[in-house]
């Protein structure tokens, strides 16, 4: 399927510059890439250590910076996500997210952080965004780290 020339750009005026959230999904190899540049292990392989397909994430756009929480259909976290109120195109990796799955729980820190990446950085990696999401609180109250370059020092929220 063709990609629409400039459909990106007109996401990020139109929707992430109003602070609503959205759904995505991470390749493999984009997760890898931030788990070198974090030095955080943010689930690229499986217990087995078998390389994931993808990783699903939560996204909001504030201030030049996303803050993210990925997502699991693991319960580690005991932290449960409903995805009823995200719009999902249900194509390419997004049509394999389940519709009631979890926060994911960072194992260095043993909790569901926030997380947190330039804009810049963000539009490197490759990723599929599959739509906006209503009424979702998943971000407040919750630690939030770097993931890229020299603030990779946590701060909390």
């Amino acid at each position: 399927m063709m990609k629409l020339r400039g459909f990106e750009e007109l996401f990020h005026k139109s929707l992430l510059e109003k602070g609503i959230k959205f759904l995505g999904v991470f390749p493999t190899r984009s997760l890898e890439e931030l788990e070198i540049l974090s030095g955080r292990h943010l689930g690229s392989k499986d217990i087995h250590g078998r390389k994931r397909k993808s990783r699903p994430f939560l996204a909001v756009y504030e201030n030049h910076v996303y803050k993210m929480v990925f997502l699991s259909t693991q319960s580690y976290s005991h932290v449960p996500v409903s995805l009823s109120s995200c719009n999902n195109s249900g194509k390419g990796f997004c049509k394999n997210i389940k519709q009631d799955c979890f926060a994911f729980r960072d194992n260095k820190e043993k909790k569901v952080l926030c997380y947190l990446i330039r804009e810049e950085r963000f539009g490197e990696l490759e990723k599929e965004i599959c739509g906006t999401c209503k009424e979702l609180n998943i971000f407040d109250g919750l630690s939030e780290v770097w993931l890229n370059g020299k603030e990779l020092q946590g701060r909390a929220s």
